[in-house]
């Protein structure tokens, strides 16, 4: 019972994290919501946009990028995604651009992520445009402790 309502409580701390919070500039688009799509616009003057993300246990974070036409003006390759930690070291993302539609998975640990979708300095293609983002998370299942022959629960019978 206690294993259960533990579990609860920790489900209604993640919900209440992934609640939005206000974007913090310009670039900044605030905390995302998980299956939910967003739009963007990357221009001369905004060249990056932001979604903080929090995993409240290691699991998938996949990313999903569209474009609504192709005459939006992102063009394909221009673009970079980046998976940012906590103190804004890149953990995965691409490195040589991406092409519309295009869909990056993530394996992450626990904690706050930023994902970030950037023109690329010096690309050929044109990178600013509209888009169109969801992002979605995918708990690890949780191994219980006895879930082994080696950490199997000891029980006995008539012992006091």
């Amino acid at each position: 019972m206690r294993k259960r309502i533990l579990t609860y409580v920790i489900a209604l701390i993640m919900v209440i994290s992934l609640i939005p919070a206000l974007p913090a500039t310009a670039e900044d688009k605030g905390t995302s919501l998980f299956n939910q799509q967003y739009s963007g616009l990357l221009s001369e003057t905004n060249t990056s946009d932001r979604y903080t993300v929090t995993l409240g246990q290691p699991g998938i974070l996949t990313v999903n990028l569209t474009r609504d036409n192709v005459v939006s003006g992102l063009g394909d390759y221009g673009s970079e995604l980046s998976i940012l930690n906590s103190i804004g070291t890149k953990v995965d993302g691409t490195t040589t651009g991406f092409a519309f539609p295009y869909t990056h998975q993530s394996d992450l640990l626990a904690g706050t992520y930023v994902v970030e979708l950037a023109g690329r300095p010096g690309s050929s293609d044109t990178n600013t445009g509209t888009y169109n983002i969801r992002i979605s998370y995918q708990a690890h299942q949780v191994e219980e402790s006895n879930s082994t022959l080696e950490t199997a629960r000891v029980m006995a019978s008539g012992l006091q």
